[in-house]
């Protein structure tokens, strides 16, 4: 009935770790140089992230300095990450925010073999900034369509936003009727121009052998 996993959040991706997983932010303020400079070192060792600097560096010198302009932007930062978190089951595939520069998507990944993931990202003029992953592994008994147990849950995430520090935190998992269901905290740490946030979210997932659903939660 509900398939619930890869949650890639996608809050947080504006204002991203010095890596892919997590790192301190700084507080000056970010420049397209210091940028590129980042998503050079970060792509040394990250496959995702190279694919993102060439995207980068295909981007017009415009669109380059819009990209920063709002990852500088404290306020909208904060707007964002509120929004991707006050999430519902059926909310929409996408959001957008600021004229369709920013968007928030979400992505069901079904195995059909007792697993499944749900994720969460935020991408900003296409580049793909951050990323939030649920995942649950349960048995099934597909004779009776339910779920018998579960054995494990993960919560992952993926940044390349300098201004932005991740951190995974606590996950459970367990059986709610006929269904696997498991949770996973993050931290977010935001420095931006406009101010410091910190966020604590939740991205939870419901599903069995055949369908799945998620929602981010502050």
């Amino acid at each position: 009935m509900k398939k619930t996993i890869s949650f890639l959040l996608v809050l947080a991706m504006f204002m991203a770790v010095t890596t892919p997983a997590s790192a301190s932010a700084s507080t000056d303020r970010l420049t397209v140089e210091k940028f590129q400079n980042h998503l050079e070192q970060v792509s040394k060792n990250d496959a995702k992230a190279l694919e993102e600097l060439e995207k980068f560096n295909r981007m017009s010198n415009i669109e380059k300095s819009k990209l920063i302009a709002l990852l500088n932007d404290g306020e909208l930062m904060n707007k964002v990450i509120k929004e991707a978190s006050s999430d519902i089951i059926n909310s929409p595939k996408e959001k957008s925010f600021h004229n369709g520069d920013i968007k928030i998507t979400k992505t069901i990944t079904s195995t059909l073999n007792g697993n499944q993931s749900y994720t969460k990202e935020i991408s900003t003029y296409g580049l793909n900034l951050t990323s939030l992953t649920l995942t649950v592994y349960f048995k099934y008994d597909p004779s009776n369509s339910v779920v018998t147990e579960t054995l494990s849950a993960n919560n992952t995430h993926w940044n390349i936003n300098p201004g932005l520090v991740i951190t995974n935190e606590a996950n459970d998992h367990f059986v709610n009727g006929t269904l696997a269901q498991a949770w996973g905290n993050y931290n977010f740490y935001v420095t931006a121009s406009g101010g410091f946030f910190n966020y604590t979210v939740t991205l939870n997932i419901q599903c069995d052998n055949e369908d799945v659903s998620g929602w981010l939660e502050s």
